[in-house]
């Protein structure tokens, strides 16, 4: 039984052999740092330098009587008539909405949204819109409308024209 044990013992150290080289240079690291710390805490402590001491400030009691008066007479909350902003009229907003266009055959219609999204109309070129102004072109994302001698261009996206994106109807 003890033979046995011997035997599994040297076994096991057979294997381990090949890391005796890591554990002697972690056991010599160890030693190292050992050494280091003890020779810093058994050493003598740094003189103090007096000169370099600095001194702390004096307290001087607070006086608030002629400040405050100075902040009451400052008018930091009136309204100054130089820096007031100018009023915004609210434009009005049509009862409808451009939402898309819509190919119907070979004729492109306008798709439009009415009563905050509750109905949608399509409209073809030359139709009135909900306002009375008709419809002057539809173009793919886009219409044109006339209301009071101005016309005017709705595009449901904003890329430039000057851009080379493809077109969503043609093919690369």
């Amino acid at each position: 039984m003890i033979k046995a044990r011997l035997l599994a013992l040297l076994e096991s150290l057979r294997i381990l052999r090949f890391y005796v080289p890591h554990v002697a240079a972690l056991g010599a690291a160890i030693a190292v740092g050992l050494v280091a710390g003890l020779t810093t805490i058994m050493g003598t402590p740094p003189a103090v330098d007096a000169a370099d001491r600095w001194s702390l400030p004096r307290w001087a009691p607070y006086v608030s009587g002629s400040k405050r008066q100075e902040m009451i007479q400052t008018p930091l909350w009136l309204d100054d008539p130089s820096r007031k902003k100018e009023e915004v009229v609210a434009a009005v907003v049509p009862p409808w909405r451009f939402i898309g266009t819509v190919k119907d055959g070979a004729k492109l219609l306008a798709v439009i949204e009415l009563d905050k999204g509750r109905r949608v109309q399509r409209l073809n070129q030359g139709e009135a819109l909900p306002n009375g102004a008709p419809i002057d072109r539809i173009s793919s994302g886009e219409i044109s409308y006339t209301e009071n001698n101005a016309e005017t261009t709705l595009k449901l996206f904003g890329v430039s024209k000057d851009q080379n994106f493809p077109s969503p109807g043609k093919k690369n």
